[in-house]
């Protein structure tokens, strides 16, 4: 699969931001989320969310797939041991992270687990792909995590804490979301993007469904819930996750987690906009800092 504005044609240094914007888009994705979780019905489970979510972009991505290949689709090699760490590692993120914030509240949480990401993914990076950031990675991040850290201190009706198992399980969600990421790299090469994030979407929805035998998923069948699962699966999951796969086999590991910081940048405009939460100093200020590391990674042309 290919979009119009990644062709081969184009110049090395101009492909490389394209990919970049790629990831920004990714991010941007994701970071409606959590508005779209907040318009779910009431009653609606957390982990039943993320996991509906999951089981949505698998079924798509199949469909779609089927539909465009037919039987090639499952032709070919498919590294299936590396899928299948990957849809573990996908659904340990939605487990780690929504327990986290059970336990830490929802600023706490994801400030540790959403800033903690591109340390952690760059550091396996090296470890594990042999990718050395770059020497603009290191004042990006950092203006990054600054950035996670004002926007954790908006203003939020939930109590924040610092509870140890909570901030384990944010540095556990983290983790994942970075093997995640490593493991797209390493089989990217192997099958097409879109080959890929299929079958890591199908595998970790069959991982998931359990969890609507053991949390009240009957939110799901009402017309609202129809309408923000089938969003959150095709434009939160799959678009998000594609265009993610899609980048990350031309952008370092390390840079790629910080430019998906458009994530929290996102979620903080749409509360702003659409759920009318108040946007505070510490608020504007985050969102400062994280576009002003994304616009340090932009200019650097080495990718």
């Amino acid at each position: 699969m290919k979009i119009f504005f990644l062709r081969k044609a184009l110049p090395h240094g101009f492909m490389d931001r394209r990919y970049a914007f790629a990831v920004l888009l990714a991010g941007m994705c994701w970071g409606s989320t959590g508005t779209l979780q907040a318009l779910a019905p009431e009653g609606a489970h957390p982990l039943t969310v993320g996991t509906a979510r999951i089981v949505v972009a698998g079924g798509v991505l199949l469909a779609l797939n089927l539909l465009r290949r037919g039987k090639e689709f499952c032709h070919g090699i498919w590294p299936l041991r590396a899928l299948f760490l990957a849809a573990v590692c996908l659904m340990g993120f939605q487990f780690a992270f929504f327990s986290a914030l059970r336990f830490t509240g929802v600023a706490v949480g994801t400030m540790v687990a959403t800033g903690s990401s591109p340390i952690m993914a760059g550091l396996l990076g090296w470890g594990l792909c042999g990718e050395r950031p770059s020497p603009s990675w290191y004042p990006s991040t950092c203006l990054a995590i600054v950035g996670c850290i004002c926007l954790s201190l908006h203003t939020s009706p939930a109590p924040a804490s610092t509870n140890g198992l909570g901030i384990l399980l944010a540095f556990g969600a983290s983790l994942c979301y970075a093997l995640v990421g490593i493991l797209l790299k390493k089989t990217g090469n192997i099958r097409p993007s879109g080959d890929i994030v299929t079958c890591m979407m199908c595998m970790g929805a069959l991982l998931g469904i359990p969890v609507f035998f053991t949390h009240d998923a009957s939110w799901i069948p009402t017309s609202r819930g129809i309408l923000v699962v089938c969003t959150l699966g095709v434009v939160s999951t799959a678009l998000a996750y594609w265009l993610f796969s899609l980048a990350i086999k031309h952008v370092e590991i390390g840079k790629t987690y910080t430019l998906s910081l458009s994530e929290p940048l996102t979620a903080c405009i749409l509360s702003f906009f659409v759920l009318k939460e108040r946007m505070d100093i510490f608020s504007s200020a985050g969102i400062i800092f994280i576009f002003l590391s994304v616009l340090l990674l932009i200019r650097d042309n080495k990718n």
